[in-house]
């Protein structure tokens, strides 16, 4: 069964009916992106872990009440979101993070810095710049639309906000970004 392809909704359903191999399957496939989503929210990683640890504990004891989703991603995303939030306002001794971080973007190695064009690694500096003075709630939209290529619905999703408020959420960051070219110019 292990070397079979399942699509989310066959592995969910099948997490949902007690199948460990699906359980370690998901959490194979997720925790890494999982870790990476919650440092967005803390550079805790004691309380990214717990949380995570927290989130499938929770997901297999109440796997028989679990929603059905089409998006294990979108599913994980949202829990360790609720998660983390609800943590972090219960312990206020966390340093939230200010910022959200794109690893792409935000520390180019020095082997990276030698290949690209003096030019390119202005462009990146100044994304970099443009990205910090963005609202966190617009750095979070931002980073699910181009980074984790999500979709408007899964942000919503994700975010537990409406579709228009995304839509703001992305545009105004953007609109901002663009301003921020134009005084630098």
């Amino acid at each position: 069964m292990q070397n079979k392809f399942f699509n989310d909704a066959e592995l969910w359903q099948m997490l949902k009916k007690g199948d460990h191999f699906a359980l370690e399957k998901i959490y194979a496939d997720f925790v890494d992106k999982l870790y990476n989503y919650g440092l967005k929210f803390t550079q805790s990683s004691q309380l990214i872990e717990d949380a995570i640890h927290d989130l499938f504990v929770t997901i297999w004891n109440s796997r028989e009440r679990i929603s059905t989703t089409n998006s294990i991603q979108n599913y994980l995303y949202a829990a360790l979101r609720n998660n983390l939030i609800r943590n972090i306002h219960a312990d206020k001794n966390l340093e939230i993070s200010d910022e959200i971080e794109i690893p792409f973007a935000s520390e180019p190695n020095t082997e990276r810095l030698m290949i690209l064009s003096e030019e390119k690694t202005a462009v990146i500096l100044q994304l970099q710049k443009q990205l910090k003075s963005l609202t966190n709630r617009q750095q979070e939209a931002i980073y699910l639309k181009y980074y984790e290529e999500k979709s408007y619905e899964e942000i919503c999703t994700i975010m537990d906000i409406n579709y228009q408020s995304v839509r703001n959420l992305i545009s105004s960051g953007l609109i901002k970004m663009k301003e921020l070219v134009k005084l630098d110019v």
